[in-house]
């Protein structure tokens, strides 16, 4: 009997219902929305990074991390590469030389940090090859060419078949410098990069810094991002002489990064509940209180005091049925539609490169997170009941049945 007059209540002003239901709709379409559009937002931090610079997995000698010396190449490399060679969980692997040095031109010169690389294996491991807006990576047999940002080529004064010179150190700590030719120009979505990070052949590194025929970095590409743990583990313990880590390791400011989905989601879920929560106590209140003579003959005939809480509290529920599959549609739909078609931020382009994000921001949800959300909006809505049905139990019949 409660059940059916409780359903019957809610149609009795329907106004008042649709605004309780638009509010929990709302409510969660906003949450799904927001996260899903922060954590699309760090997805593509995080992917940029990988994919242009760390990969998933790097392994360095034990040493090279704390000196930069180019003495620390990786030990026991052949024998590691066919290791890798077998192992179902890595896509690819690329071998890097890399050296510290300047880059001049003649109008200016620039800090920087050169990476040497085998073309074929960094095609596999990185996407620095698609990100070519001029010119190619190393697709020419010239000597010693070399491939720098479009920023950076704005800031030397220089372009496409430009020749700069690369100041560096070789084994033996002695000074050395070297002419190369501009062969291509490339931009990442990472201002600090472009500006940083400058490619050459690993043989032309190897042969002018006069190294052995060893690498000083291996990045690895997994199949499954989710393998991750796993196979730094057991190439960490197959390799006990080298320094294997993961991006997370590597780059602990990726790290943070992908935490702070988890407390945006909690920051964000807080300040919408605290707002639905008032919204749904105050439509509540007022429903009470609008029944208030009503309320009175109820308990005056028999209904008890936990009948009539009972009563007010399934109002809300139901009405939280209502407004929270529709809230969680149109989250759905929302974010399935940005993630074909994007939220495009190009007029702010220039600032998002500073911090590695796309121009164009897919928003992500992972499908547990529907059901999360809902589930915290539907008790939200519910604790918010519970000061309007104390309220009603608490009026005198007596009283009540007299209030005109």
């Amino acid at each position: 009997m409660v059940l059916k007059i409780a359903w019957r209540n809610i149609w009795r002003n329907k106004r008042r219902s649709l605004v309780v239901i638009v509010a929990i709709a709302l409510g969660i379409w906003s949450i799904i929305f927001i996260t899903g559009f922060a954590d699309g937002m760090y997805k593509t931090m995080i992917d940029n990074a990988i994919e242009n610079q760390y990969s998933h997995i790097q392994v360095h000698h034990p040493e090279y991390k704390v000196d930069r010396e180019l003495k620390y190449t990786i030990p026991e490399f052949d024998q590691l590469t066919r290791v890798l060679d077998t192992m179902s969980t890595v896509k690819a692997y690329s071998s890097r030389v890399i050296n510290q040095g300047m880059i001049a031109s003649p109008k200016s010169a620039q800090g920087i940090q050169i990476i040497g690389i085998n073309r074929e294996q960094e095609d596999r491991v990185s996407k620095i090859k698609s990100k070519i807006v001029e010119g190619s990576l190393f697709e020419t047999k010239k000597k010693t060419p070399i491939v720098i940002s479009k920023a950076l080529a704005e800031l030397l004064n220089v372009k496409l078949k430009s020749k700069v010179v690369l100041t560096m150190q070789d084994k033996e700590g002695n000074i050395t410098q070297v002419a190369f030719k501009i062969v291509g120009l490339f931009e990442t979505n990472n201002a600090i990069f472009d500006e940083a990070f400058v490619f050459a052949r690993a043989n032309d590194l190897i042969r002018e810094c006069e190294l052995d025929t060893a690498y000083h970095e291996l990045a690895i590409y997994l199949n499954n991002p989710d393998d991750v743990n796993a196979t730094t583990a057991q190439l960490a313990k197959m390799n006990p002489n080298a320094l294997v880590e993961d991006w997370r390791k590597i780059a602990p400011e990726l790290e943070l990064i992908e935490s702070a989905s988890g407390i945006n989601l909690f920051i964000v879920s807080i300040i919408i509940m605290v707002a639905l929560l008032f919204s749904i106590i105050n439509t509540m209140l007022m429903a009470v209180l609008e029944r208030y003579k009503e309320l009175g003959v109820l308990m005056a005939i028999g209904l008890n005091k936990l009948k009539v809480f009972y009563m007010i509290v399934l109002e809300t529920i139901m009405l939280s049925l209502v407004g929270g599959p529709l809230g969680l549609l149109i989250g759905y739909l929302t974010i399935e539609y940005f993630q074909v078609y994007g939220i495009d931020f190009s007029r702010f382009s220039e600032g998002l490169r500073e911090f590695g994000v796309n121009a164009v921001i897919r928003p992500i949800v992972q499908s547990e997170e529907y059901f999360i959300l809902a589930g915290i909006v539907i008790i939200t809505a519910i604790i918010g009941a519970i000061y309007p049905a104390i309220k009603a139990i608490r009026l005198k019949p007596v009283e009540a049945i007299r209030k005109i």
